[in-house]
């Protein structure tokens, strides 16, 4: 990704981290945007962060 979209995304990722509405996680909002990132030939992925700890197959 690149340098401005990165940003973006922490940017938001910052901002929407305080949002508390009752079974709304930042996580899942931005999962399947993040996995679109990856070359497709790309079998794993390391995610190193804090999380809910859910695995998505």
């Amino acid at each position: 990704m690149n340098e401005k979209l990165t940003q973006k995304i922490q940017n938001d990722f910052d901002r929407i981290a305080l949002y508390d509405k009752q079974g709304w996680d930042h996580n899942n909002h931005y999962h399947h945007f993040l996995l679109k990132q990856f070359p497709k030939q790309c079998k794993t992925v390391l995610d190193i962060g804090c999380g809910t700890g859910v695995r998505f197959v």
